[in-house]
């Protein structure tokens, strides 16, 4: 099992993760933690259709979870409402942009937003966050939001308490920070960040990661190319700054997270087989670089498993 990344119930001490067989064939699991031997005992094992899983999420209510195949562009919604995986619904999204690399849809994040209730999806070959309405049996977007073209949108990452959704566009190296309406769940565009240079001769710089810290007063994310963490200020009106960026510590960040107490992040370089620490200031926000490192191999997720 090749598994690219997680899901964490702390409540129900359940793990949902996506894989691939040696085929490259898509499969979910779940697992469940035994206290007895102090690891994960697997639950269940569906093999799914589709090529390219990479992403999946679980709402808040803990009685959903979706998918998102990057390679055929559809996204999958499933019930966990008893603890077990049953599928309930499929959408497969069509169109392209302008890039090499849009010329098909590529699923790429699922995510729910303030609620149960809405999920939001983007894709990365199209240009599009897709929104769903989850309380109702028609998996279809009720909107569909187009990122400007080339941005080829991959996370999105929601504010605790402002409303705001910020979307990781990976290929024009940007953030566009929305407002989402609570009771429709339609985002409308408030502002957009770039991050790196200009790309460099020989060096394609393309952003992979975002997360904010719990206050809701901060925003990292890291971009692949040049290696960096960049660290942004959030306004009350939650738009951006970038307060400073330092070195990932390896090649090719491709997802980092808070430690616990968020003064420290663990960075997963991929390419250099690294687990790297960055250590950040709470107050101000900045980041600064350690010597602090993990070998471990083709790291590609991060998260501090606890209560």
């Amino acid at each position: 099992m090749n598994a690219s990344y997680l899901s964490w119930l702390p409540e129900s001490r359940s793990l949902f993760a996506v894989a691939t067989t040696q085929d490259k064939s898509p499969l979910l699991n779940a697992y469940q933690w035994n206290t007895s031997t102090q690891s994960f005992d697997l639950s269940q094992s569906l093999g799914l259709e589709g090529r390219g899983i990479c992403h999946i999420n679980t709402n808040k209510a803990r009685t959903k979870l979706a998918i998102a195949n990057y390679s055929s562009g559809d996204f999958q919604l499933f019930d966990i409402s008893d603890g077990s995986l049953k599928n309930k619904a499929v959408f497969k999204n069509t169109g392209k942009s302008i890039t090499k690399r849009q010329t098909s849809p590529h699923a790429h994040y699922v995510g729910w937003g303030r609620g149960s209730r809405y999920l939001y999806a983007t894709d990365l070959g199209t240009d599009e966050i897709l929104v769903f309405d989850t309380s109702t049996d028609d998996f279809s977007p009720i909107q569909r939001v187009k990122a400007d073209a080339g941005d080829g949108p991959r996370h999105l990452d929601f504010h605790p308490s402002l409303g705001i959704v910020y979307s990781l566009n990976e290929l024009s190296n940007s953030i566009s920070i929305f407002s989402s309406h609570k009771e429709t769940g339609y985002l409308s565009l408030l502002d957009k960040v770039y991050l790196s240079p200009k790309q460099q001769k020989g060096v394609t710089n393309t952003a992979s990661a975002i997360r904010i810290s719990k206050q809701g007063n901060y925003v990292y994310v890291a971009v692949r190319g040049e290696n960096m963490i960049y660290g942004l200020k959030i306004t009350p009106d939650g738009r951006l700054s970038i307060v400073n960026k330092v070195s990932s510590g390896g090649n090719h960040p491709r997802d980092f997270n808070f430690s616990p107490n968020e003064d420290y992040l663990m960075v997963a370089n991929q390419r250099s087989n690294q687990l790297n620490v960055v250590k950040r200031d709470e107050n101000t926000g900045r980041l600064f670089a350690t010597d602090v490192a993990l070998s471990i191999v083709t790291p590609s997720f991060v998260q501090a498993f606890g209560n």
